[in-house]
């Protein structure tokens, strides 16, 4: 006998990210006011050194520095909240954590067009931190997590000893080195090609 009496219609239990950048937002969501103009996004990565990866967001003309860690490599997570997007409209938050401070980021989808809230959030201790928003296109900002996936696979992945004696140009992912360069972009990729036709 089922004894779970919530209704069908109960909304998914929220996760421990959305939950802790819900309780951020609440805090900073005043210290930006999202311009109504669609601004442009951008996500950048460079080139892996020493066990890490220096990206960067862009939101119109504000840069926020990211440093991402192979201690805590988030791009298996990424891809996940990408294909999520697709059919989802809110789906859910992305967290990076650098080994210093968390970073997250979330989109929402605006009505049926290509129209989408962006929101960044870096907390600060005590609370306090950064918190910015921005009305961007969404195939423009999945073309550019894409793209950054893209160029990821397109590096050849090897631990420190593979590397030439001397080099310092390396992202060490231990055993899960290998993951990278199959990441599976076909749902990414075939969305975007019926957005483009």
């Amino acid at each position: 006998m089922n004894n779970d009496h919530r209704p069908s219609h109960s909304p998914p239990i929220p996760t421990d990210e959305e939950l802790y950048f819900e309780a951020r937002h609440r805090v900073l969501e005043g210290t930006w006011d999202a311009e109504s103009k669609l601004e442009k996004i951008a996500f950048t990565l460079g080139e892996p050194d020493v066990g890490w990866i220096d990206a960067t967001l862009r939101l119109e003309s504000d840069t926020f520095p990211i440093s991402l860690s192979d201690v805590y490599p988030p791009f298996q997570e990424m891809l996940a909240w990408l294909e999520r997007l697709i059919p989802d409209r809110s789906p859910g938050v992305l967290r990076i954590h650098d080994e210093y401070s968390d970073h997250f980021f979330r989109m929402t989808r605006i009505g049926e067009g290509d129209v989408c809230l962006f929101e960044y959030v870096l907390p600060v201790y005590p609370p306090g931190g950064l918190y910015r928003r921005a009305h961007v296109s969404f195939n423009a900002a999945v073309k550019e997590f894409r793209a950054a996936l893209e160029y990821l696979i397109s590096i050849d992945f090897e631990a420190e000893e593979e590397k030439e004696e001397g080099s310092r140009v390396w992202f060490k992912l231990n055993p899960k080195s290998d993951e990278i360069i199959r990441l599976d972009l076909s749902t990414i990729r075939t969305f975007l090609a019926g957005q483009d036709a």
